[in-house]
């Protein structure tokens, strides 16, 4: 079993008194503006993948989902990173650098971009970004 990144649990979480599908909505949108493509949607979830510029119908780079559940009243979304893909540059099959998740910046700015646009539909919103 390989050990798994440190950035691995990297996550949003956001509560809101905003509807359900508003919420759903504006991730949609975040996830358009940076063109990371959403894969499956289902009442509660959401499933996105980050793919690779050349082959992008073969190559999946990352996948994460945003979940939705209600908590008083309130709508309660959380990303979670479901797979990813590392490289590590090597002199001579030998490990020189650090592992590298790739994919990661294309999902921290979603994150940002979610924050953002949650933000200004409602300022009271609670947001926690984890890195």
């Amino acid at each position: 079993m390989t050990k798994s990144h440190k950035k691995a649990s990297s996550t949003i979480q956001l509560t809101s008194t905003l509807p359900a599908d508003q919420l759903a909505g504006i991730c949609k949108d975040a996830a358009d503006q940076l063109k990371i493509r959403l894969d499956d949607a289902q009442p509660g979830r959401l499933l996105f993948s980050i793919r690779g510029a050349v082959a992008p119908t073969k190559l999946q780079l990352m996948t994460f989902e945003v979940c939705l559940s209600s908590s008083d009243g309130r709508q309660v979304m959380a990303s979670r990173i479901l797979t990813y893909k590392t490289t590590q540059q090597s002199y001579l099959f030998i490990p020189v650098g650090p592992r590298r998740m790739v994919g990661l910046s294309a999902y921290e700015k979603f994150m940002q971009r979610f924050a953002e646009l949650a933000r200004q539909a409602d300022p009271a919103a609670n947001i926690a970004i984890t890195e």
